[in-house]
């Protein structure tokens, strides 16, 4: 599939971010041990959000490297539009895979030093690789539709505050849950029942978009290439 070549070519082109996560892995695992560390305060969706919030970040890269000369010659190569769209959102969906990977060794660390773990967990998980895979597609959405030699700052901006914004959100949410968990709790306690259904439709309304986020971008390149 011509798709996974210009994939590879975005592996290539951000090799020097895909060597840091697992140096990223083990900061976390740093942070958690540390002795003043608040960690045990948050429950172990954080770890989780970390990864993620960190691949919402790097999934955009291969926009800001890109030159005009560049796309030019990927223009020329032997293959369609919808190839060369399609090898970036694997790209970017390769990237949400390494970071659950990445995302359940951090959160079996957690458990491994002694944090307790509860059932909201594994869902709360979901819905947070959910968001994280919805930022990615606007962002990439975003970047097609106003082109991808677009502002350095302003591609700087678009990369990292949708991601903060989403790891800081969640990441408090989380705190309020594990410190007061009997409040929390009575406010949970509606959609608790379903909260795994709820996880699991988040994954499918994120990959629903993702999919016809990544036609619609091949439609809107392909005219501009016109």
């Amino acid at each position: 599939m011509k798709a996974l070549k210009f994939m590879k070519i975005d592996y290539i082109k951000t090799k020097q971010q895909v060597m840091f996560i697992p140096v990223f892995l083990l900061l976390i695992a740093a942070i958690m041990i540390a002795p003043d560390s608040d960690v045990p305060n948050y429950s172990a969706v954080v770890p989780f959000c970390y990864m993620i919030f960190m691949m919402t970040i790097f999934s955009a890269t291969p926009f800001g490297s890109c030159r005009k000369e560049e796309t030019g010659f990927l223009q020329l190569l032997p293959a369609t539009t919808w190839d060369r769209v399609a090898g970036r959102f694997l790209y970017g969906v390769s990237l949400m895979s390494i970071a659950i990977v990445f995302g359940i060794a951090a959160v079996e660390i957690y458990r491994i030093l002694g944090f307790e773990m509860n059932a909201m967990d594994i869902p709360l998980c979901m819905i947070v690789l959910a968001v994280g895979i919805l930022i990615m597609t606007a962002e990439y959405i975003f970047f097609y539709l106003f082109g991808e030699n677009t502002s350095q700052n302003l591609l700087g901006i678009v990369r990292t505050v949708p991601g903060m914004c989403f790891f800081f959100v969640t990441a408090n949410l989380s705190k309020e849950i594990k410190k007061d968990s009997e409040k929390m709790f009575q406010i949970m306690q509606v959609v608790g029942e379903h909260l795994k259904t709820i996880g699991w439709v988040s994954i499918a309304v994120a990959v629903a978009a993702l999919i016809a986020a990544s036609v619609f971008c091949a439609k809107v390149t392909d005219k501009k290439d016109c």
